[in-house]
């Protein structure tokens, strides 16, 4: 986790301190869908479940093709499993993240772009609702306390520009958790995020 927390150190640097060619600074809205699942030792069977994601973000254009985002987002993700004791469950964490990105942005004309990124996220839980066998039990009872969530976030987005000077963005990522989601049982949650997004010039 040191090192986890040193990258986002030095990643949360280069964007402050950086000095953009562009100039350019821009924020946006976020919302969409994810798709999750859990995976681990814990869980013998787990099966996708969908979950909803909404937040805003800044983004510092840094040169004409590289830029640097950090964004505040609330994300609902969990799924249903069998555990290793033969249990059923169906479980739902909400999570307040804090991802930190890298962009590498294209221009395919002039109205349409897109681009690739990756970076590292902090996650603490929200809420946490589960039912084992069909029952309702508190998260820290049936499972065991939550854990901080250390993830990577790596995915792609395809922007339009529209004539209002902001832009339209449909945004597509995997993140892939660095921690287990609770103290005892060892398991993470695997999730896909499908976004549209808005973003202006500040």
């Amino acid at each position: 986790m040191r090192v986890c927390r040193e990258a986002v150190l030095s990643l949360a640097v280069v964007a402050v301190m950086a000095s953009p060619a562009s100039g350019q600074m821009r924020g946006g809205l976020l919302g969409g869908a994810t798709l999750s699942k859990p995976s681990g030792d814990f869980v013998v069977e787990s099966e996708w479940a969908l979950g909803w994601t909404a937040g805003a973000y800044l983004e510092l254009l840094y040169t004409e093709r590289v830029s640097f985002v950090l964004e505040l987002n609330y994300v609902t993700k969990g799924g249903e499993g069998v555990s290793v004791n033969q249990q059923s469950f169906d479980l739902t964490v909400g999570y307040v993240e804090l991802p930190l990105m890298a962009n590498y942005n294209a221009s395919f004309g002039e109205k349409w772009g897109g681009g690739f990124y990756g970076g590292l996220l902090y996650g603490t839980s929200g809420t946490c609702d589960v039912s084992i066998n069909g029952s309702n039990v508190d998260c820290s009872t049936g499972l065991s306390q939550r854990r901080a969530e250390w993830a990577i976030p790596v995915g792609g987005r395809l922007n339009y520009s529209v004539s209002t000077g902001s832009d339209l963005l449909l945004d597509v990522r995997f993140v892939f958790p660095l921690t287990d989601a609770f103290e005892e049982q060892s398991f993470k949650i695997l999730a896909f995020q499908f976004m549209g997004r808005w973003s202006a010039s500040l």
